[in-house]
């Protein structure tokens, strides 16, 4: 893996990274890289990356790149400080939908009694993953953490 440096969006941004992957994203493409300054994975949107050079002081190491490690604190791209259990109940009517798709990479299905099914997930609570449980009303109950419920119930009433 190569050490760049990224100058990013109006170029007063710049980032020394490892890029990992590029990611294509609700029509957008992304780069996921390692800054070892926060010794975290940043997601730089591609057309926003201004210019790029080769670092001369660059780290001698670096993690891994697995998409289980990049997605344990984000639910989508972007990261969140607040990770937590997820547990969500799926309606009978959507099973299909959700029981052949891949969430999230900790995701556990489980089959319910009353045909849905039940997904649970470690990830990053924020409004990506907020957005989709909306996206998905009626059709998704949400279990626990009360935090997302909470949130759910924030945006909600700030919809009416």
């Amino acid at each position: 893996m190569t050490w760049i440096n990224v100058a990013y969006r109006d170029k007063t941004k710049t980032f020394q990274v490892a890029p990992c992957r590029l990611i294509p994203y609700l029509g957008r493409l992304y780069v996921a890289a390692w800054t070892e300054t926060h010794k975290s994975y940043l997601t730089l949107a591609v057309d926003r990356i201004r210019s790029v050079a080769d670092t001369p002081d660059a780290p001698t190491t670096f993690p891994d790149f697995t998409i289980d490690a990049f997605m344990a604190n984000r639910f989508g791209l972007w990261s969140s400080e607040e990770v937590d259990d997820v547990i969500v109940h799926i309606h009978p009517d959507a099973y299909e939908q959700f029981a052949t798709r891949r969430w999230h990479p900790s995701q556990k299905l489980t089959d319910l009694p009353n045909g849905g099914l039940e997904i649970r997930m470690r990830t990053g609570i924020g409004h990506e993953l907020t957005s989709w449980v909306l996206h998905w009303a009626p059709l998704i109950t949400v279990i626990a953490p009360q935090r997302l419920k909470d949130e759910i119930k924030k945006k909600v009433k700030e919809m009416e």
